[in-house]
């Protein structure tokens, strides 16, 4: 299994597994609200893991600090900014719950796919 695969897998367990009610409802209350933070944690958490699980020893400190603060950060923005909500307004898609998950993931993926081809 390649890299982006295991960080995928991670990726869905972490933000759809894990993520509970509460976490999903309290995220974009403030920037540094508690849901968001913890959410951020454990994703980052997850995907760290996913990593570990393709590049146990062979990568040194310095590339596995940035992908988790890469992840954390963008992660933390795209939440608790609603980034996904803002996207749409900005090109006029329709407001469908479902449409915003899917151009949110997507946002999530990408970021995920970029960190692999910079950072791995």
């Amino acid at each position: 299994m390649s890299t982006f695969d295991c960080l995928l897998i991670g990726h869905l367990v972490a933000d759809w597994m894990l993520q509970n009610d509460w976490m999903a409802r309290n995220k974009q209350r403030h920037w540094l609200a508690p849901a968001i933070l913890v959410h951020c944690g454990i994703y980052t958490l997850i995907l760290v893991t996913s990593l570990w699980f393709t590049h146990p020893l062979t990568l040194a400190p310095p590339p596995y600090a940035l992908f988790a603060a890469g992840i954390f950060f963008s992660h933390w923005f795209i939440d608790a900014a609603n980034l996904a909500a803002g996207w749409m307004r900005l090109l006029g898609q329709t407001r469908l719950h479902f449409v915003q998950v899917m151009v949110d993931q997507t946002m999530h993926i990408v970021v995920i796919a970029v960190l692999v081809a910079v950072l791995l």
